[in-house]
């Protein structure tokens, strides 16, 4: 039998969500769960729904188990008398700086093609939706990248600040009294701003770069060209990245960065094994799965990935898997260390949310979607765990994110009056039953 403090948590959470209008007809799962996986409140948790950005739990997690938490990333680079080789696993944090000062030391020649051998490089996944992809936050996806694969567009004086010419795009302002509205097809390389533009310093988009690899390597040389073949000796500069994988985790979860997200599968994946260059999401995919149902345990169909960062609306997840994988980190020697990788209130997608709340996790937002899965502590002093995921709300975004808010302080107040529900184990060890309510 085991024993959790709580202000009748099931009647509370029930009534809430009864009368909650951002549930009336929407699909939702809520769990709560300890860390050894015993449920303590299950509305709907084996339904299975679009997770959005809480699909970044389990990328991340899968790095770790995969990668390690001090792995360091690393980009290889050879200068040869007539070309560049440029080598790398997955580097997600070279910037423009990185490159811009190879390129100046002394003797470098930027007159020669610089040979791209990289271990994936998908471009868009093909789950995305097409009317993300001109923004950052749909950057495509290459192992040899920069500036996570975005840039900011901004105006001074009137007009355009350059954009950098190794992004390989066209640039044009169309002036008209009109506000400025900004026109990008990535996969045309054109970029268009109709309008007036202010005098101040403003920034009026944040857009993707249509070829991140490519544009990297014309930092260093002339052109980029893609190859196999590297010299046989050790190379002329290793570029290390600044962080490991426990900080690109922390990097991806706080503000949800979609790319490092990606980035982290794949660089997971191609640990476990080569991967098609040009299409490795199948097989990252299947290594993921894996890892969801043979290491954390999950139950078959209770999750399927189509990406790492939960962009993809063709991801679903039940609220029982992710808090059993939540669960499951909880467990592991650097549980303390994830947690503290995490959203919480003041710090990256919550911010402005869940003011004075234990709450650690991670947030979820698409259109029609929302999630927020992580751990919290009661007033009494139990560690549990939850799991909120709605789909096809009619209400904004806001309400519905207002509601997820409100489930973890209810959890969260459990035990406050001294109360205790008593629950008895299921079958399987990780779900059990309402036996009765009892005093301390």
């Amino acid at each position: 039998m085991l024993t959790f403090a709580t202000l009748t948590l099931t009647t509370n959470l029930d009534a809430l969500l009864d009368q909650a209008d951002v549930t009336r007809g929407s699909s939702y799962g809520v769990v709560v769960q300890d860390a050894e996986g015993h449920i303590i409140y299950d509305r709907n948790g084996g339904a299975r729904l679009v997770p959005a950005s809480n699909q970044k739990i389990f990328a991340t997690l899968y790095a770790l188990y995969s990668l390690g938490t001090d792995t360091v990333p690393w980009t290889h680079i050879w200068s040869e008398p007539d070309a560049i080789y440029v080598s790398t696993n997955g580097n997600p944090l070279v910037k423009q700086s990185d490159l811009k000062a190879i390129a100046a030391r002394p003797g470098w020649n930027k007159n020669r093609p610089v040979i791209i051998s990289q271990a994936y490089a998908p471009g868009y996944p093909a789950t995305w939706e097409y009317d993300d992809l001109p923004n950052r936050y749909a950057a495509p996806v290459y192992a040899l990248t920069v500036d996570n694969g975005g840039f900011e567009l901004w105006s001074e004086k009137g007009k355009l600040a350059p954009v950098p010419k190794e992004f390989g795009l066209s640039v044009k302002h169309h002036w008209t009294k009109d506000k400025a509205k900004v026109y990008y097809d990535p996969m045309r390389r054109m970029l268009t701003v109709v309008g007036s533009l202010p005098q101040e310093r403003t920034m009026q988009d944040t857009l993707s770069i249509p070829r991140p690899d490519e544009a990297a390597a014309r930092f260093l040389g002339a052109e980029a060209r893609h190859g196999s073949q590297l010299p046989n000796r050790e190379p002329d500069i290793t570029l290390s990245s600044p962080a490991a994988t426990m900080e690109l985790v922390k990097k991806c979860l706080q503000p949800s960065d979609n790319q490092l997200a990606e980035q982290l599968l794949l660089m997971a994946a191609h640990r476990q094994g080569p991967l098609d260059k040009n299409s490795p999401y199948p097989e990252a995919r299947e290594r993921l799965e894996s890892f969801a149902r043979l290491v954390v345990g999950l139950g078959d169909e209770t999750f399927r990935p189509m990406d790492g960062s939960g962009l993809s609306r063709h991801n679903w997840v039940t609220a029982a898997a992710t808090a059993r994988a939540l669960g499951w980190a909880s467990r592991q020697p650097w549980a303390e260390k994830y947690r503290a990788a995490m959203a919480a209130p003041g710090t990256g997608t919550l911010k402005s949310r869940l003011a004075g709340s234990t709450f650690q996790g991670k947030t979820g937002t698409l259109s029609g979607v929302v999630g927020l899965s992580g751990y919290l502590r009661t007033a009494d002093g139990q560690d549990l765990i939850v799991s909120i995921i709605i789909n096809n709300s009619v209400q904004s975004s806001a309400k519905v994110r207002e509601l997820a808010d409100q489930i973890v302080r209810t959890v969260e107040n459990a035990g406050s009056t001294g109360t205790a529900l008593v629950y008895s184990e299921g079958t399987d060890g990780n779900s059990g039953a309402l036996a009765q309510v009892l005093p301390h």
